[in-house]
């Protein structure tokens, strides 16, 4: 049973990271995309997906890009990701502060 959990650990650590991955802030190619401000990589439905899934799945590494998401971007996936890093906090028991 314990090589279970222990599996189970790992494939939701590997879940996470890919969705931390694709949660990431993307930079444009060249010049030009040196000076632009960094953008998301995905529309703002798959950026809500990513957000609803690291809610149930993410750990403590989530929190800071869930919460530097919730600062650069507006309306409903600024809403959705302090919720998703609020109920992480709540899932793993740790201190509500916000960064």
């Amino acid at each position: 049973m314990a090589a279970y959990s222990e599996a189970a650990e790992d494939v939701r650590t590997r879940a996470e990271q890919i969705l931390l991955d694709a949660l990431s802030l993307e930079k444009g190619k060249g010049l030009l995309g040196a000076l632009r401000k960094p953008h998301l990589k995905h529309s703002e439905t798959v950026e809500l997906a990513i957000c609803d899934a690291l809610a149930k799945v993410g750990g403590p590494d989530s929190i800071l890009p869930l919460r530097k998401l919730e600062a650069t971007q507006a309306g409903l996936l600024s809403e959705r990701a302090a919720a998703a890093a609020d109920a992480i906090l709540r899932r793993t028991e740790m201190p509500t502060a916000r960064e």
